[in-house]
């Protein structure tokens, strides 16, 4: 199955907060940004946790789970595997398509950067940017660079 199937490419936007996006007194949906479906059902599958979604109960990194966790090489490997899970449940995406990154950037926190493989933006029509993470080991939630 190729991952384009079910690759988002419009939809409604969504706030940080699980909410619909306000816009001109309108819901706002992703028609006039390419990509933009796409990169917000990957952050939405990277900050959730499994069970967040009644609809998509296997969807989610569960990041929180590592919280207390020593920042080391065994740390940084299970959060690009968890990742690596989130991003391909219910065939959103191929293993293929994408390339997890993790290291220290401070003694309790870790960048996270998640690349997409040019074919997948040859396919999806757009250029598809890097997704970055800074998430820190001692408690918080994700906090998204860009």
């Amino acid at each position: 199955m190729n991952s384009i199937i079910s690759v988002l490419k419009e939809d409604l936007r969504w706030s940080d907060a699980g909410d619909f996006t306000i816009k001109n007194g309108d819901i706002e949906d992703t028609r006039s940004s390419p990509g933009m479906g796409f990169r917000d059902e990957c952050k939405r599958r990277i900050k959730s946790a499994m069970g967040d979604w009644k609809l998509s109960p296997k969807d989610g990194a569960s990041l929180w789970t590592f919280e207390g966790e020593p920042n080391n090489k065994e740390t940084w490997d299970k959060v690009s595997y968890r990742i690596g899970n989130a991003l391909t449940s219910g065939m959103f995406l191929l293993t293929s398509d994408f390339r997890v990154v993790v290291a220290p950037i401070s003694v309790d926190s870790i960048g996270i950067r998640i690349d997409f493989s040019e074919y997948l933006s040859s396919t999806l029509g757009f250029i598809i940017d890097q997704i970055s993470v800074v998430y820190s080991l001692e408690g918080n939630r994700p906090y998204f660079v860009s």
